[in-house]
């Protein structure tokens, strides 16, 4: 506990730890995802609701093709399971926000319109730990394509 200048008392809780941040380069055309660490081949888990690309053993990347649409009305191809928000992004207007699927329930995707699915994390506790914290994470992907461009950006 710690005292404030008015004389109450407040619980201080230590500084976030945030985890390493890499690049991760998406090669749609060849089906290839690449971090300095790994070099894995893709596969397009998509269906008529999402759009959808599984990273084997690392994470599922993935949004329903409709902006507009509320994610848990959509059936969920079976690599996602369902894809659920877990944050959404005040200062932008929905669906902006952070996301997990069941499949993959310790990677956190970041999604706005228009830059699509930016950002995943690899969270140190997931949505269903009561001390789940989407700024504490072990490592942070910072998402790029290969050619330039947004995945699952709104249309």
């Amino acid at each position: 506990m710690a005292v404030l200048a008015n004389g109450c008392a407040a619980q201080v809780k230590p500084p976030v730890q945030a985890g390493v941040t890499r690049v991760l380069r998406l090669d749609l055309k060849n089906g290839i995802a690449r971090s300095p660490e790994w070099t894995v081949r893709t596969s397009d888990c998509s269906n008529s609701a999402f759009s959808c690309l599984l990273v084997p053993g690392h994470m599922v990347l993935a949004f329903p093709r409709s902006c507009s649409r509320n994610t848990a009305d959509l059936p969920a191809p079976s690599e996602v399971g369902t894809l659920a928000m877990v944050a959404p992004s005040a200062h932008l207007a929905p669906p902006a926000g952070s996301y997990v699927a069941s499949s993959f329930p310790e990677v956190l995707l970041r999604f706005d319109r228009q830059r699509g699915v930016f950002e995943a994390r690899r969270l140190k506790k997931g949505p269903s730990d009561p001390e789940f914290d989407p700024n504490e994470y072990s490592e942070r992907f910072d998402i790029q394509l290969e050619g330039g461009g947004a995945l699952f950006a709104c249309p």
